[in-house]
């Protein structure tokens, strides 16, 4: 029989998210790694720029997807007074709690409190779990919104009305301006699973169908129609090329380095079976289950059909298309999490609390482990530490000057920035002719377009701060052609400025 999430359930996921977090806030931060500077930039374009609609990059280049990540970023950073990894990283692990929550939450509606509590510690205690906890990318909004959608795509399924498809319409509009329409197939996919599965679910569906739908179908093309008409608007053209052409359609049939549908349709099960080891095993036996040998009870079963459909539609998608990456299954992983806890409720019976607390503390213990330990290790933590003590040496009246030329786009981030890079020659220009500040990696082609501009005077070097992973590179350099500005000193520099 179902029931309601205990409080001591909640706490004991409130408790481990935590510590998740915890880890996660006390150790290095890599912002260079993961592409994660791009999403801050958009944010800062937001904060600095006003551009609510559409955002760019320091390249130009506009927002491969819908905003309202970059909207929650914004206004965290509005109400904390600034721009800040608190800010930034505020949404992601509001979002994984909230996710762990929503399955836990179903799980306990459907199978029992320990089940969901197994379900929402699954999710927590995964790989999934510990890295989306603090990664600036749209991936656990985007999740969580699509559980939120998939549980109230059930509960309307159950008992149909206007009012219940309503709300799961307007959700599915939160999924769609998060990143794009695919998330409305993946809440849906349960639906799909419970009528292939289950005898008269096709009957169940019928009654939730055409007049029940039409309020939510308005307010889902109302508010979506109204970002895009909107968005459209302010950019033009190159909107509708970069999140049609390239991004909604250009993934669809063909990934960035070229890859087909289907070419590597093998990998999302691969990426799975991995990252949320050793659950993944319990949710293969779950499936195989299902299918076999149902729940005796009729309602037990249903939602465990629910639950397989939701995995697998999203898993089929996800292999047909070309556009791969390990972080992309993150809204099925909940689906996941509830079959295995049901595996392994079913295994433990009546010791599964214990399982609960014990996979809790296992696993918050290996994630203070690598936040204290291993993280720090890491190439992209080294760079990012160094970035920030460039960064914190940087005035305000250096940043208020800033030329960026190619620097490591997590570079304009921490400063709190946001301007159009250039190239090396008009950089050049700028320094031969003003006291600016100019921000690269190439600081030698740089000084030759100055000298070949008319500077006379060798550019001063602030800091000179070498890659600490490839040598013989520079990660930033700035130079400026005013002596009144004092030189930064970096520790964690190979060399100083000069």
């Amino acid at each position: 029989m179902g029931g309601r999430l205990p409080a001591r359930g909640a706490a004991v996921l409130v408790l481990l998210w935590a510590v998740l977090a915890g880890a996660r806030a006390v150790g290095p931060w890599d912002l260079t790694d993961n592409d994660q500077a791009r999403p801050a930039l958009y944010a800062l374009d937001v904060l600095v720029h006003g551009s609510w609609l559409v955002q760019v990059d320091t390249n130009g280049a506009i927002a491969s997807k819908p905003p309202v990540y970059t909207w929650l970023v914004a206004a965290a950073s509005l109400l904390a007074g600034g721009f800040s990894r608190l800010a930034l990283y505020g949404p992601t692990a509001a979002a994984v709690l909230g996710t762990a929550l929503l399955a836990a939450w179903a799980g306990a509606r459907r199978w029992g409190a320990t089940c969901g509590v197994l379900a929402g510690v699954m999710f927590l205690a995964s790989s999934y779990g510990y890295k989306h906890v603090a990664l600036a990318r749209t991936d656990a909004v985007f999740a969580c919104l699509v559980t939120a959608a998939a549980v109230l795509a059930w509960r309307a399924a159950e008992r149909p009305g206007a009012g219940r498809w309503a709300a799961f319409w307007a959700v599915c509009a939160a999924v769609t301006l998060t990143k794009g329409p695919i998330g409305v197939v993946l809440a849906a996919g349960g639906l799909l699973g419970d009528a292939l599965l289950g005898r008269g679910a096709t009957e169940r569906l019928r009654a939730g169908r055409a007049g029940q739908h039409a309020l939510g179908v308005l307010i889902f093309l109302v508010v979506t129609g109204a970002w895009f008409y909107l968005a459209w608007r302010s950019a033009g053209q190159p909107f509708i090329d970069k999140v049609i052409g390239r991004e909604l359609v250009g993934h669809a049939v063909r990934s960035d380095g070229g890859a087909l549908p289907l070419s590597g349709f093998y990998k999302p099960a691969l990426y799975y079976l991995g990252r949320f080891a050793p659950w993944s095993v319990l949710t293969v036996l779950a499936l195989v289950r299902v299918v076999r040998r149902p729940d005796d009870d009729a309602g037990r079963a249903r939602a465990e059909r629910f639950a397989a459909g939701w995995f697998l539609t999203g898993l089929a998608i996800f292999s047909i298309a070309p556009h791969q990456r390990a972080d992309l299954l993150l809204p099925i992983v909940p689906a996941g999490a509830l079959l295995a806890a049901r595996e392994l409720e079913r295994m433990l019976g009546g010791r599964s609390w214990g399982g609960a607390w014990a996979i809790a503390v296992l696993g918050g213990a290996a994630a203070l482990g690598h936040g204290l330990v291993m993280a720090p290790r890491g190439d992209e933590a080294r760079r990012t530490a160094l970035l920030m003590e460039v960064a914190s040496g940087t005035s305000g009246e250096m940043r208020a000057r800033l030329v960026d030329v190619d620097t490591d786009m997590a570079f304009q981030a921490l400063l709190g920035t946001h301007v159009r890079r250039v190239d090396a020659q008009e950089a050049g220009r700028r320094l031969a002719s003003g006291p600016v500040v100019v921000a690269t990696r190439s600081a030698e082609a740089v000084m030759e377009a100055a000298r070949a501009a008319g500077m006379t005077a060798e550019p001063r070097v602030l800091v000179r701060a070498a890659d600490p992973v490839r040598r013989g590179r520079d990660l930033v350099v700035l130079l400026t052609s005013d002596p009144a500005l004092g030189e930064i000193a970096v520790e964690g520099a190979a060399g100083r400025g000069r």
